[in-house]
């Protein structure tokens, strides 16, 4: 095997392996942004789950309290059609709040016409005690209203954290594909290399060797 002829093979390993490593690179590529994508979505996720137990624990308080005076409003406007005498659940509470802050429950209790005392006896209170308690268990303090509205910014937080992940999701998906197709065009531009590259790294090769004779 002459000189010329081993020279020849060596350039077309050389151009073979430059191709391999086009392919290697690319691959490479895609999978390290493919990766990165993936462990920011895992961030936000994590993100996600803390902040929803985060407003739960602040927002759990006040709801519950709330759900409390929306089924005293309800038991009692099932008997008395309170909606339609222009009574709201807001009205109601606001009138016993106020009832019970003053000490006058027990007054109330003794005064009320007999139809309105048995709708409260009905729900179960069987004194004027237990109503003034259960008023009191089911009056959100200040903080709980404000920590409930600091969990409903947290909500708002969510809502947007969700649309970065759906989005993130969208990319992991399509960079998926992006990693099949990135290969293919790397295997596209490595055969282009080898087989057209090669002739034209030749015509260049010649075409300086003819111009400086």
């Amino acid at each position: 095997m002459t000189i010329k002829v081993k020279k020849a093979i060596a350039r077309e390993f050389l151009f073979l392996i430059l191709c391999l490593v086009i392919v290697l690179i690319t691959y490479c590529a895609s999978y390290l942004i493919n990766r990165s994508y993936q462990n920011h979505a895992k961030e936000i996720r994590t993100t996600i789950r803390d902040k929803i137990i985060l407003a739960e624990l602040l927002g759990t308080p006040y709801k519950q309290k709330s759900a409390g005076q929306y089924y005293l409003y309800y038991d009692i406007d099932r008997k008395f059609d309170l909606q339609a005498n222009g009574v709201s659940q807001n009205s109601l509470w606001t009138s016993l709040i106020r009832y019970n802050k003053s000490d006058s429950i027990k007054y109330l209790w003794n005064y009320w016409d007999p139809i309105v005392l048995s709708g409260f006896k009905n729900f179960g209170f069987k004194t004027e005690d237990d109503l003034s308690k259960y008023i009191t268990e089911n009056t959100p303090v200040k903080s709980e209203l404000v920590n409930f509205k600091q969990s409903l910014k947290i909500g708002l937080q969510v809502d947007s954290l969700h649309q970065v992940e759906k989005k993130l999701e969208y990319k992991i998906g399509t960079r998926k594909s992006q990693i099949e197709r990135n290969l293919n065009y790397s295997i596209v531009i490595s055969l282009l290399v080898f087989f057209i590259g090669r002739f034209i790294f030749y015509g260049i090769k010649w075409s300086l060797k003819t111009l400086k004779q």
